[in-house]
């Protein structure tokens, strides 16, 4: 084993060789000490010619973040925590179980010669926790492992694994094309000598042209240039561009290329694709939408309809698998399948990020979502966009990903403040709140929502439009009853920091009760009232407002982030998510640079960041909720779900009121929310 870290830019960059130098797994490891971020390329040996790339991401905080920040400006000598981290990254990633009977570590050298000797194995099921907890490290920086959970590496009993102060994400989103460009540069830091590729990496990326994330397999089976039968591996892949790397990996496929046997037979009689689909699917070239435009962790933000950049509370994954693009294709008539490479990108981006989410989120058929293109995909497109009154020329997938999440927003406030409030409201003994309860609403609202409609998504990307546009009123429409809250809903909460005044004399609020978020949004017209009520209400969000000298004009509003679960005291590392003037505009300069001196005074321990109270509070409201859900006494768990529409017959009325008034459509707006009720209930919603 070979290890060597170097730091630039600011960041902190391992490179690794584990195991045999011929037959070595490789990998570089890049950190940023300043977010703790990162991202590692492990290349290990599958025994082919061309390595198996993984994608990790890497997220560390806690006091092992600020120990990697501490060697980043003065490098110890011996093993690093970095290098120590990129061993643990390396033993989770490449699935292994690391036994010891040691119990003195003054050194790594031990664990380095324990990891060599263990590269066989299965994968390893070890614990990565996405709770990060404090890191309390002796003096001696060469002492990594203990049996804390809280250290970077843990020996639990004879098993050794990363520790809960970081969080471990493996990807599949890399290219084995790259592999041996980066494995020589790899080597090369290492002082290894360089191992020249033996096959043929360029021929095999012409082959693989249609296929985003070729493996080793497909990429040693198109690159080997010896191969007799390698013309043919070729031609194949040029008559089936999107099947070439399953080609590669199906045995019995590979076979039939190799020994010259029909190919098209086998595909269509595993496919179940007729043949006259299976020749439309031969002429595409593009790749599936297989790159995720959420990163694992990432909040999804974006403008909406209303031209709001918005931070959503759901994200959709919006890829594209071979197999679920064959059961379209063998599920479509032929008429309305692509016959373009545009045809074909329209469809994927709409497949991949409207109706798959869809029918996740609502068990909603994407066949039934697709066909009421009939054909015609670019019209479509446009057509969906003008639905959603977005611009037809920038509807991306990423555009169309995020107008799904309005949609699921849209749907979860029908579900709450229409369907689950009058039925809640008149049932003296609920059911739990459980998850596949709150499911099964969610549907049940959604298949209201749409009743006949031919061309489902173009319905809900309407409806979510107009559900954006009234949100203020949506808001007023609570505010204006005279019920008051309910009491076994929260009507106010820690607050994360005092009010702090800067020197132009600007206020910082922090908005820690029900009428307070309700008054922002009223002052400054903005959502804060009604989708950041409830997240706030449970310490999943912090809400600030910063105002003039007397604190009673609103110049602007932001969001922080919450703090982590393993912060303590001495955690001052605030991020702001977002922050918006009037009508979600851009906030004045004098409110800027406000909460600009507010973020250095608590940078400076000027102010007090209250991490035990407000960390205390979210974890007794997920006890709280979590301790109904286990009894009969639902009622505060649902008035938390739902909000003070539970409690309140004029709320509930002047709520439905707008939502038919100015949201449904002509045709759905009933006179009395009993006739959407009664639409029969799954199944599931009955106790």
């Amino acid at each position: 084993m070979r290890l060597r870290s170097t730091s630039s830019s600011g960041k902190v960059m391992v490179d690794a060789c584990f195991g045999d130098e011929e037959s070595a797994d490789l990998m570089a490891l890049t950190l940023d000490p300043d977010t703790g971020s990162g991202e590692a390329r492990l290349h290990s040996d599958v025994g082919l010619p061309v390595r198996q790339p993984t994608r990790i991401v890497l997220n560390v905080e806690g006091a092992t973040l600020a120990l990697l920040r501490e060697e980043a400006r003065v490098h110890p000598p011996g093993l690093t925590a970095i290098e120590a981290l990129a061993i643990a990254v390396y033993a989770h990633a490449a699935g292994k179980i690391l036994r010891s009977t040691c119990t003195a570590r003054d050194d790594g050298a031990q664990l380095l010669a324990e990891l060599d000797g263990r590269r066989t194995g299965a994968r390893s099921d070890a614990p990565i926790s996405a709770h990060l907890d404090d890191l309390h490290l002796p003096d001696d920086y060469s002492v990594y492992v203990s049996d804390a959970h809280d250290s970077l590496l843990v020996m639990s009993g004879d098993r050794l694994h990363v520790g809960d102060t970081v969080a471990i994400a493996l990807s599949d989103d890399i290219s084995a094309l790259d592999s041996p460009d980066d494995i020589n540069r790899i080597r090369g830091t290492l002082d290894l000598p360089l191992v020249p590729c033996s096959c043929s990496i360029a021929a095999a990326g012409t082959a693989l042209t249609a296929i985003a994330w070729p493996g080793a397999a497909a990429v040693s089976f198109f690159a080997d240039s010896e191969h007799p039968a390698h013309s043919w591996r070729l031609q194949a892949a040029a008559s089936f561009p999107l099947l070439a790397a399953r080609i590669a990996e199906t045995p019995s496929w590979r076979a039939a290329v190799d020994t010259g046997a029909p190919l098209a037979d086998l595909i269509a009689e595993r496919t179940a694709l007729p043949r006259p689909k299976l020749k439309r699917f031969a002429r595409l070239t593009r790749p599936l939408p297989q790159d995720r435009l959420f990163a694992t962790g990432e909040i999804a933000r974006g403008d909406d309809a209303t031209g709001i950049d918005r931070q959503r509370r759901y994200a959709v994954g919006a890829d594209l698998t071979l197999d679920a693009a064959l059961d379209l294709f063998r599920d479509m008539e032929i008429s309305h399948l692509p016959r373009t490479d545009q045809d074909w990108q329209d469809m994927a981006d709409i497949a991949s990020a409207a109706a798959l989410p869809l029918k996740a989120a609502f068990d909603l058929s994407p066949v039934d979502i697709l066909t009421a293109s009939r054909g015609n995909w670019s019209r479509f497109r446009t057509s969906l966009a003008q639905a959603a009154d977005l611009e037809p020329t920038t509807f991306d997938r990423r555009q169309i990903a995020l107008t799904t999440i309005d949609v699921l927003e849209a749907v979860d406030d029908f579900c709450n403040t229409v369907i689950l409030a009058h039925k809640m409201a008149d049932d003296p003994d609920p059911p739990a709140p459980t998850p596949s309860y709150l499911q099964t609403a969610r549907r049940h609202a959604c298949a209201v929502l749409l009743g006949a409609s031919r061309n489902p998504a173009a319905h809900l990307f309407s409806l979510t439009r107009r559900w954006l546009a009234r949100i203020p009123a949506l808001i007023d429409a609570e505010m204006s009853a005279s019920s008051g809250h309910p009491v076994s809903t929260p009507d106010s909460w820690p607050a994360l920091t005092d009010n702090y005044c800067a020197s132009s004399g600007h206020q910082i609020v922090n908005l820690t009760s029900v009428d307070a978020l309700k008054d922002e949004s009223r002052r400054m017209r903005n959502c804060v009232g009604r989708l950041y009520l409830r997240p706030a209400m449970r310490g999943a969000c912090h809400i600030f407002s910063v105002r003039d000298e007397s604190g009673q004009i609103s110049h602007s509003t932001f969001e922080v982030e919450p703090p982590p679960d393993a912060a303590d005291t001495t955690w001052r590392d605030l991020r702001i998510l977002q922050h918006k003037g009037f009508r979600n505009g851009k906030p004045p300069k004098l409110a800027i640079a406000a909460c600009n001196e507010w973020l250095q005074s608590i940078a400076a321990a000027e102010v007090t960041v209250n991490v035990p109270t407000v960390n205390a509070w979210r974890h007794d409201m997920a006890t709280h909720l979590d301790d109904a859900h286990a009894t009969h006494e639902h009622r505060s768990a649902w008035t938390v779900q739902i909000g003070p529409a539970l409690e309140s017959q004029e709320i509930r009325d002047r709520l439905w009121t707008e939502w038919r008034t100015n949201i449904l459509r002509k045709s759905d707006s009933r006179t009395r929310p009993d006739s959407v009720l009664a639409a029969p209930l799954a199944p599931d919603m009955h106790h």
